[in-house]
């Protein structure tokens, strides 16, 4: 019995997970499929350090470790987290933790998560894949993978998803949160010379489902939302809504609900090998991503906050354009890459309008950023001092310009203020390290990273705050991964340990600013902070016995602020705020998997039976200081997933089968949900997707 090897691109190259000095937790297409994930929410909760907010199917704010810098990449270039389009067709998803400043640029802060599309090959074959279940549920799946010349051969993909939604509106008969997307994926691989192959992937990616709101818990009774809805009104609804729990609404403002969000990403990754040891890469990419919902983020019956109100439509796409080249080589001692990075994202003017308690203001916004970066990171063989010991080191300085405006306008778009902000940064962020190969299945190793991420505006603020500064982490971490045997059972275990100093971090604080017309209270994002963040993560394997394995990772995770100043509302005290909590930074998390292959004969094919369990402690959903009010807070919660899967059913090679059951334990608490309990006085969190039932059906052929 052994564990299967993973490997990773994790350094830009392919490689054994165990031989990597980078905590990394890899997740492959087959528990994808087994497991049934499908959006950046699945993955999070298998991920020790990860968490995103703010909702299934999307990932506007993820954090590693408790930092926001997560970039995701697809295909070796920066594309979005959002969606359901880059879980398909995929050698598997990868989470690299900490700074990933040296080969993984554009604010890598907490780290990187890859997407690894299937490639065409040079044989011919596909598959086709069906999955039914709750909800209506019904996915379809194709992929042909063809060769045309002895030097080209394409691969052809697509995947529809549909389900109805599990928020239900009592009033309307309307399910809120349905799945409606589709995604299309066409590759063509040229190979023209051993030497030379180039790769032009173009994706496309639509999703038509229906946004859903969160569900309130809680009402404040002197808020403003019971000062305009009355309290009898509003005291009413809030019992009705407590009764109905937290899959059904009584009433809701917008039951016409909407969203049309489209990606479209077209990369091209070219290899030339000039000789046995030194290579050349380019990648080059350009993305297109449109984001529009129309619906009323709070669940309530009377309009509380509704974002896309009309006339606002579907926006004109962000553009995003990237190229990276990259020269990799190696000698007997060393290894290398060198490169550059450029990318330029363009999101154009775009009026948008949204409803506060039934009042309506719209805003026009347009931004512009253009990051450039050179970087080296190299790994030299130190076996003369030690066998097995290699030194690590890398560097990267980048040059960052962001410009940014906004035009306030009344409902019906008339122009009332406009602000425009612009700002040019530079830093630089390294990699040292050493690692250890002491034994042929053991590797030890340090490291110490710097991680960057660009400043940003205040843009509605007096010029004198209307710019933050970039923000940066040192992160210093201690690791080992090995594969070793006990009692003749396979064991693989991987740990680390880390402490990251957070300097500059970006807060928000209230300060005063001189004017023309004096000095002027306000609240903005500053610099105004530093932090530690130290904790544990780990992860193991081991076979008992043949056809079993058991499974799991945890982390362990302290984040406090060192220093953290602001004044208080009236600008006569200056406050030590350090006490105020980090968001979206569970302090434990864990998992465990079991997974049981039945000794059956060989032409009944494979029956496997499998659990995955996934717990983790309360967040924080708002920096407020502790002890964190109630409505700034979301409990912990725990998932189970059940799965048996039959490979080669009946003893037909292809043939598999999967029925699936997703959220075993009736847990109802996700990230995210509408927290204006401060400001509008309604306080309301994202429902989890209920438990699920479903079969999938794949049938392979060549």
């Amino acid at each position: 019995m052994t564990i299967d090897e993973i490997v990773v691109t994790a350094r830009r190259r392919e490689e054994n997970l165990q031989e990597v000095p980078i905590p990394i937790t890899a997740v492959s297409e087959a528990a994808l499929q087994r497991q049934d994930l499908k959006t950046a929410i699945d993955i999070e909760r298998q991920t020790p350090g990860l968490s995103i907010c703010c909702g299934r199917g999307f990932a506007t704010s993820p954090y590693l470790r408790g930092v926001p810098g997560v970039v995701g990449y697809f295909a070796e270039v920066p594309a979005p987290l959002d969606g359901g389009g880059q879980y398909f067709d995929v050698r598997g998803v990868e989470v690299l933790k900490g700074p990933q400043g040296t080969l993984f640029g554009a604010s890598t802060n907490g780290g990187a998560i890859l997407f690894e599309p299937q490639t065409p090959q040079e044989t011919f074959g596909g598959r086709v894949g069906l999955v039914a279940g709750s909800r209506n549920r019904a996915t379809l799946e194709g992929v042909l993978n063809a060769p045309v010349t002895d030097s080209l051969a394409i691969r052809l993909s697509g995947q529809y998803h549909k389900a109805d939604g599990y928020i239900e509106d009592t009033v309307s008969g309307v399910k809120l949160g349905g799945d409606d997307w589709y995604v299309a994926r066409a590759s063509v691989l040229w190979r023209p010379t051993d030497a030379l192959s180039s790769t032009t992937i173009v994706d496309y990616y639509r999703n038509i489902g229906t946004p859903y709101p969160g569900v309130v818990r809680a009402i404040d009774p002197n808020g403003r939302y019971v000062r305009v809805a009355g309290a009898a009104a509003a005291n009413a609804f809030l019992a009705q809504q407590l009764a109905l729990g937290p899959y059904k609404l009584p009433g809701y403002s917008t039951p016409d609900a909407r969203r049309d969000d489209r990606q479209l990403k077209v990369i091209n990754r070219t290899e030339f090998d000039l000789n046995e040891s030194l290579k050349l890469k380019n990648f080059a990419g350009y993305t297109e991503v449109t984001n529009f919902q129309y619906y009323e983020r709070g669940g309530t019956p009377r309009p509380l906050l509704i974002i896309g109100v009309p006339p606002a439509a579907r926006p004109d796409p962000t553009k995003q354009y990237s190229e990276e080249l990259q020269l990799q080589g190696h000698t007997d001692r060393l290894s290398y890459t060198l490169g550059s990075f450029n990318i330029m994202a363009d999101q154009p003017a775009t009026q948008g309008f949204t409803s506060n308690l039934g009042s309506v203001s719209g805003a026009i916004n347009r931004t512009l950023s253009r990051t450039n970066a050179l970087y080296g990171e190299a790994e030299y063989d130190l076996s003369d001092l030690a066998p097995g010991l290699k030194a690590i080191g890398g560097y990267r300085y980048t040059w960052d310009y962001r410009k940014a405006s906004q035009v306030r306008t009344n409902a019906a778009g008339t122009p009332l203020q406009s602000f425009t902000a612009s700002e040019r940064w530079s830093a630089a962020s390294y990699r040292l390290g050493l690692q250890w190969q002491v034994a042929p299945r053991t590797q030890l190793y340090i490291t110490s990273s710097k991680g960057y991420s660009s400043g940003g505006f205040n843009l509605t603020a007096p010029e004198a705050a209307r710019r933050f500064d970039p923000e940066s982490l040192n992160n210093h971490e201690a690791g080992v991964k090995s594969d070793w045997s006990l009692g003749g059972m396979p064991v693989r275990t991987n740990l680390s340990a880390y402490v990251g100093d957070y300097d500059n971090v970006q807060v928000s604080v209230t300060t005063r600013v001189d004017t023309a017309a004096g000095p002027l209270l306000t609240t903005v994002t500053q610099n105004a902070a530093k932090a530690r963040i130290k904790g544990v993560e780990g992860e193991f394997v081991i076979r008992p016995f043949q056809g079993f394995e058991l499974s799991g990772n945890g982390s362990l995770l302290d984040a406090e602020y060192t220093r953290y100043e602001g004044l208080d509302s009236t600008g006569a005290q200056l406050l030590d705020l350090s006490d105020t909590a980090f968001v979206y930074t569970p302090k434990q998390k864990y998992s465990l998997a079991a997974n049981y292959t039945l000794p059956l004969e060989e032409s009944m094919g494979r029956i496997a039976l499998a659990a995955d369990y996934t717990w983790q402690s309360e967040v924080y959903t708002g920096a407020r200081r502790k002890p964190v009010p109630f409505y700034f807070t979301r409990p912990g919660f725990e998932t189970l997933n059940m799965s048996v899967s039959w490979t080669d059913a009946l003893g037909r090679p292809g043939l598999d089968a999967i029925f699936f059951v997703t959220n075993v334990t009736e847990n109802t608490l996700s990230n995210g949900g509408l927290n204006v309990y401060d400001v509008l006085g309604v306080w309301a969190l994202n429902s989890a997707e209920p438990r699920t039932f479903g079969l999938r059906l794949n049938y392979a052929f060549q």
